[in-house]
């Protein structure tokens, strides 16, 4: 049976693992698949596996109920072993590969109810950092957050380097979502989400290129998927929205890369994708100077609000090795955007006002609204974000 199947950076290769204890890797060109190597090692049923940023080369990470984490990376055209971790004392049931910016990192949750840190150091060298007892019973999967600090895409100072900060969530066989963030070299949990009500399979946070909202799905025995949203920039106030309640168990929630889009997998053989983004930014610039008699204020106000829905549900079933479709049904409704641009000019002098206001209201395409954003002063914005 195959446990897990991940395609590349590039959508070139495809690595699958196996109760066979096997990992294997394809070439996908041209429609077609490639097997390129049959990598053997672990001694027992191999639960997943995860590419590392290409930057570090062709490098790939396995896990397995023989307690053991191996990383593989081809060189030359041979796929050889670049470390095997052996630090825990059950089922290695997930591992991620940090943001690139923090080099080659790597998150592993295990049945041992411990979350490890592998780091390469350089040198073929690594560093382990472990939290012991991070969920009760055992830990089903881990997911990295973005590397960039929420809100930093508008609020970042023009000419500073974006702020990175890391942080992942995880969850377990004690019904929760629990949140991780270094501080001072250490790790500490940063947040515990409470929704569910049975054994928590599985864990994804949304990628971001820095937007005030942060965003996790969680997947759970108990059929049910919420979605986590917070606005909060200080990452303190998290809110659940249950996303869709099924009738079986849901195993697994992955993000698409633009993190708009959520597939959901689960024992009722069907994989359903899901997109349901709602953005409310308001952005207020507002200056004040005096020339001569008079004090001029100027005040820009921008607003986007977007709302989409998708839902589709794809029917399938496996039949030698092959997965057809049986039924798709697909429903999408598009509430899309309004941008409003005031412009508020005002004069003052001694027992004299005179003020003129000029509003306009028009939609306009994203690019434009981005165009309208990139013109203000960022030292001057002020973020609000609903």
């Amino acid at each position: 049976m195959i446990h897990d199947a991940q395609m590349d950076y590039y959508g070139t290769r495809l690595a699958t693992c196996s109760s066979d204890r096997s990992v294997k890797i394809f070439d996908v060109k041209n429609g077609g698949q490639i097997l390129v190597a049959d990598l053997r090692g672990h001694e027992g049923p191999v639960w997943q596996v995860a590419w590392a940023h290409p930057m570090y080369g062709n490098i790939l990470a396995s896990c397995s109920y023989d307690r053991k984490v191996i990383i593989w990376k081809e060189e030359n055209g041979t796929w050889d072993k670049m470390y095997e971790y052996t630090g825990h004392d059950s089922s290695v049931n997930s591992v991620c590969w940090g943001p690139y910016d923090f080099g080659l990192i790597l998150a592993c949750g295990s049945s041992d109810g411990a979350i490890s840190l592998v780091t390469c150091s350089g040198d073929q060298q690594w560093d382990i950092k472990k939290i012991s007892n991070a969920h009760t019973i055992g830990c089903n999967a881990v997911s990295w957050a973005p590397s960039v600090v929420p809100g930093s895409l508008i609020d970042q100072p023009s000419g500073q380097k974006p702020n990175f900060i890391k942080r992942f969530v995880s969850g377990g066989c004690d019904n929760l979502v629990k949140l991780w963030k270094e501080e001072d070299g250490q790790w500490k949990e940063d947040q515990k989400l409470e929704a569910h009500s049975d054994w928590v399979r599985d864990v994804g946070w949304a990628p971001s290129i820095g937007l005030p909202t942060s965003t996790i799905a969680s997947c759970s025995q108990d059929g049910r998927v919420f979605i986590w949203t917070c606005d909060d920039l200080s990452g303190n106030t998290w809110t659940a929205k249950l996303l869709h309640k099924f009738n079986d168990v849901v195993w697994h929630v992955s993000w698409s890369v633009t993190g708009n889009i959520l597939a959901v997998s689960g024992g009722d053989n069907k994989v359903s994708t899901h997109t349901h983004t709602r953005t409310h930014i308001h952005i207020h610039t507002h200056y004040t100077h005096t020339h001569g008699q008079y004090t001029h204020t100027h005040a820009y106000t921008l607003h986007a609000h977007t709302h989409t829905y998708t839902h589709t549900h794809i029917h399938a079933y496996t039949l030698h090795a092959h997965t057809r479709s049986v039924h798709t049904y697909t429903r999408t409704h598009i509430h899309t955007y309004i941008h409003t641009y005031i412009h508020a000019h005002t004069h003052t002098r001694t027992h004299k006002v005179s003020t003129h206001i000029h509003t306009r209201t028009h939609a306009v395409s994203g690019d434009s609204f981005t165009r309208q954003l990139n013109k203000l002063d960022p030292q001057q914005r002020i973020i609000y974000t609903t």
